[in-house]
């Protein structure tokens, strides 16, 4: 068996069968990584998402109407077929946001980014999850997911609202999260 066709599905993958698997993999990759995006990044990131969601979803909406771009099967409901055209933009904006918001920053921060220290005020948590990690430092600052994953043993104590150091490669776009420390007062 041919590796493109384990991969993509045919033997003579199109160009944008191959985009859309780099796109997937990159996305994953901005859902995985522990980036916090700046507010610049995320302003930047949403203002380009929107600019190159429309016309990408035109573009399919298009194709899938005038048959150019083929149904992998064709959903027999007119309402099966309505929700998935309905849905896509939803999808592409998701796709596209993580992408340059999360993934191409934290690669560009790990590549050419300078050591820094941000101190941020998080929550935490600790209790089972079966999807998520464990120990979660949660805020609306962290934007999607909108938590940090840590580890108690590294961590030590903490408390349930908990001034902390992350501390890692950053660009203009954001940090990436390489060590989290809480802060500690001066204790008599």
């Amino acid at each position: 068996m041919d590796w493109r066709k384990a991969i993509y599905g045919t033997s003579e993958p199109s160009l944008g069968r191959h985009i859309l698997l780099i796109a997937v993999l990159f996305w994953g990759y901005g859902v995985w990584t522990e980036f916090v995006p700046s507010a610049f990044g995320a302003k930047g990131g949403v203002f380009l998402s929107s600019v190159t969601t429309v016309p990408l979803t035109i573009y399919l909406w298009r194709g899938y109407s005038t048959g150019t771009i083929p149904w992998g099967r064709r959903p027999n409901s007119f309402i099966f077929r309505l929700l998935s055209l309905a849905a896509l933009p939803f999808l592409i904006f998701n796709l596209i946001w993580v992408i340059t918001v999360r993934a191409i920053p934290d690669v560009a921060a790990r590549v050419v980014g300078t050591q820094t220290s941000v101190t941020m005020t998080l929550k935490a948590s600790c209790r089972p999850r079966r999807r998520e990690c464990d120990c979660q430092l949660e805020s609306e600052q962290l934007r999607f997911p909108w938590h940090i994953c840590f580890s108690p043993s590294e961590f030590g104590p903490f408390s349930p609202v908990e001034a902390v150091i992350l501390s890692g490669p950053a660009t203009r776009f954001g940090i990436h999260v390489s060590h989290i420390e809480p802060v500690r007062g001066n204790d008599p």
